[in-house]
């Protein structure tokens, strides 16, 4: 039969979250030769992973045995789980962490990045006009980690998130300039029983010489060692455009460049200065809006 009770709460995360623990003991009658397994399996005592009542994930998870006498025991039975704290205006924790707030954390991620033009928007090139390559600039990206309980989760739907950038614009970074980099989720419980303790990490870039939703595409300088050359015999194309040529660009001295060279909107040798080099702009992640994961 029941016999005494007690209880514990602990604040963690900033008072975000709020671990609960129940303390119930049971008299339990036996007989003098009943083992501990015995007395751990008398009708009418918990069973582990049994919730509290009151709660959905506040569950058994240690027993202890104090013999009384020959033939009466009292086993302790504690309850170990995670509720939601006091909400506004409430006046008692909510039973299921589900409901818990999420936890959201701002940081900061420092990456080197090639660039092609200074603060000013000038080409980094020499004095001749050749254009540098392989100079970095440090670039300071925001990154923020959301932590949620949920009672299900999406494999499928993880794996397409990890690849993708926000479609819409998310705690208040317009569509394009937040790349998912962690979305991951550890269960507890069980599978069928239990809750998932989900984590999202999103690093938001401002765009560098584009617009904000190309903030993570690829951006490379539009350069080769062939170009188009005017047109050529063949059949013509289903507009009556004959295909042009794709020839070897050459130098002054009639022979093949050996080194890249601009190239203009065309595919055609750039005559103009470096200042006018043309930059080939491609979408490398899918795009998905991230409210829709319900994290915030």
């Amino acid at each position: 039969m029941w016999s005494r009770a007690g209880s514990s709460a602990d604040a963690t995360d900033n008072f975000r979250k709020l671990k609960a623990g129940f303390i119930e003991g049971y008299q339990v009658v036996h007989s003098a030769d009943a083992s501990e397994l015995d007395i751990y399996s008398a009708p009418g005592l918990p069973y582990v992973g049994q919730p509290f009542p009151g709660t959905d994930f506040v569950l058994a998870k240690t027993g202890q045995i104090q013999k009384v006498g020959p033939i009466l025991s009292v086993v302790i039975i504690n309850y170990e789980g995670e509720v939601a704290p006091l909400t506004s205006g409430g006046n008692q924790p909510n039973a299921s962490p589900i409901g818990n707030t999420p936890l959201v954390d701002w940081s900061n991620v420092i990456s080197s990045e090639e660039i092609d033009v200074d603060r000013n928007g000038i080409p980094l090139c020499n004095v001749a006009g050749d254009l540098v390559k392989g100079l970095k600039k440090m670039i300071p990206d925001q990154v923020v980690t959301i932590e949620r309980n949920f009672l299900t989760w999406n494999t499928y739907l993880q794996s397409r998130y990890m690849d993708a950038v926000n479609s819409d614009t998310f705690l208040g970074w317009p569509p394009g300039t937040g790349k998912v980099m962690e979305l991951s989720a550890n269960n507890v419980i069980s599978q069928t029983n239990g809750y998932w303790k989900a984590k999202l990490k999103v690093q938001f870039r401002i765009p560098y010489r584009t617009t904000t939703e190309r903030a993570w595409w690829l951006r490379y300088v539009n350069e080769g060692f062939n170009e188009w050359y005017g047109e050529v015999q063949g059949p013509p194309t289903q507009d009556g455009i004959y295909p042009p040529k794709r020839i070897r660009i050459v130098d002054e001295n009639k022979q093949p460049v050996t080194r890249p060279v601009l190239l203009d909107a065309n595919g055609k040798k750039l005559k103009d200065s470096v200042l006018n080099a043309v930059w080939i702009e491609r979408q490398i992640y899918d795009s998905l809006p991230l409210n829709a994961l319900g994290f915030i």
